[in-house]
């Protein structure tokens, strides 16, 4: 159902950061494709 398609998770909490590893490991296994942005606001 997700092959090929792209998916953008934004995450700015700490609780929100915990909970969506388990997120992004279930998409990655669905097929949807996989890049990583860093980004650090000081």
């Amino acid at each position: 159902m997700l092959n090929g398609k792209v998916v953008v998770l934004g995450v700015t909490g700490s609780i929100a950061a915990y909970k969506m590893a388990n997120v992004a490991s279930a998409l990655v296994a669905m097929g949807t494709g996989q890049n990583d942005i860093k980004v650090s606001i000081k």
